[in-house]
């Protein structure tokens, strides 16, 4: 009956990670899209490494964390246009006070991602790579269209659980599964507005789970503040989900956020660009649902490193 159980518990597992993996882990989604779609890749001048390190429900023996790096970059494009925040020598700004500086040129971009995510004696390793081509559609309108594939490998550890039973079979053997992916996504955005949309695809046996994720916000610059107001909605395993925020950025330096999630969540976050190539953020969350999560907070922080960022750009352009 145990092993019994204990299957159960890992087969719980792969539906949970498939359902809600990938495609729902991190809270910062508005600071790094790229989680939650392949077609970010390469939308910057730089080359964009994040470090991310979520802790959830601290209060709570076995609660999950999250440990993730990605990295993305343009390639074949030596003349990427955008726009900042911040206002290099000779640049001209525009009645929206941005600092225009070229346009954006069809190129490439690549990326990757490695997730580990641990839960009680469960975890879950992701590995992917990504792949991007950013076209204009007309004026400053673009459109970004991406591909990632991995390999998420889900495990349980049987040492992390313990048996009254001496040498009980049902915890002495190790349980593994490998579960391909392939992820698709589209990212139409301009100087002021962005809307995205990815769909997540994980292969178990002979069945293919699917979830679906659709962003959207508007920048509205005020002198030195911009306001960015957004939203998600989740589609996955037939049950939606939403959140609702705002961020709002002074001088391209210091932003601060809030976010109400559907599921009775609210987030708030806070970060700083210290330079040109190194930002920091938190973020904090609680909930309000008759759930464990009432249990203990939640914390995330993350390290955002800009490689060759010729224009100094300290914001993110498109998103």
């Amino acid at each position: 009956m145990k092993k019994i159980n204990i299957i159960c518990l890992f087969l719980n597992l792969i539906v949970f990670s498939q359902l809600y993996g990938q495609s729902y882990v991190f809270d910062q989604f508005v600071l790094n899209n790229y989680l939650i779609n392949p077609a970010i890749s390469g939308i910057e001048n730089y080359v964009d490494i994040q470090v991310i390190r979520r802790a959830q429900w601290k209060n709570v023996e076995g609660a999950p964390t999250v440990n993730a790096l990605s990295m993305h970059m343009p390639i074949s494009n030596d003349n990427v246009e955008g726009f900042i925040e911040t206002k290099p020598e000779n640049w001209r700004k525009n009645k929206n006070g941005i600092y225009n500086y070229s346009k954006v040129e069809p190129h490439h971009g690549i990326g990757f991602q490695v997730l580990f995510d641990e839960i009680g004696p469960f975890s879950s390793q992701v590995y992917s790579i990504s792949y991007a081509y950013h076209l204009t559609i007309t004026g400053d309108v673009n459109l970004a269209l991406g591909i990632a594939t991995g390999i998420n490998k889900i495990e349980l550890n049987t040492a992390k659980i313990s048996s009254s039973v001496v040498n009980d079979p049902a915890v002495t053997s190790h349980e593994s599964k490998l579960s391909p992916q392939l992820n698709f996504g589209g990212w139409l955005y301009s100087k002021s507005v962005y809307f995205g949309a990815s769909m997540f695809s994980e292969f178990k046996s002979s069945e293919q789970v699917r979830s679906y994720m659709f962003t959207g916000g508007i920048r509205l610059p005020y002198q030195s503040i911009v306001f960015k107001p957004y939203t998600i909605l989740r589609i996955s395993n037939k049950e939606l989900s939403y959140d609702l925020g705002i961020q709002t950025t002074w001088n391209s330096v210091v932003w601060l956020g809030v976010n109400y999630r559907s599921v009775s969540d609210l987030l708030a976050f806070v970060g700083f660009n210290a330079n040109a190539m190194l930002s920091v953020s938190y973020l904090w969350s609680t909930g309000f649902s008759e759930s464990i999560t009432n249990d203990g907070n939640t914390q995330e922080i993350s390290l955002q490193i800009r490689l060759r960022n010729r224009e100094k750009v300290n914001c993110q352009t498109y998103y």
